[in-house]
């Protein structure tokens, strides 16, 4: 499942769960899922307060703002619906 993390510095980044629990979620970039499998790269663990359902538009709009400013304001991360494992 894809999602949206806000990351470090929060900037946005579009992520696939691998496994969750309660307090973090575990992700990997989809481009190196094949890498995981070999065990060449491992899921980072974010809270799962920073995880938030994907939608091309939701990650489209997050990235034009990242992008103008470097940020993203809390307001704007506030909108979305949050990953619930």
């Amino acid at each position: 499942m894809l999602v949206i993390v806000r990351a470090f510095e929060g900037c946005p980044l579009k992520r696939e769960v691998i496994w969750s629990d309660r307090q973090h979620v575990y992700l990997v970039n989809p481009e190196m899922i094949e890498a995981l499998e070999r065990g060449e790269t491992h899921p980072i663990g974010f809270p799962t307060e920073d995880v938030f359902i994907y939608t091309s538009e939701s990650y489209d709009t997050l990235m034009r703002i990242w992008n103008n400013i470097g940020s993203v304001p809390d307001a704007t991360w506030q909108q979305l619906d949050c990953y619930r494992p």
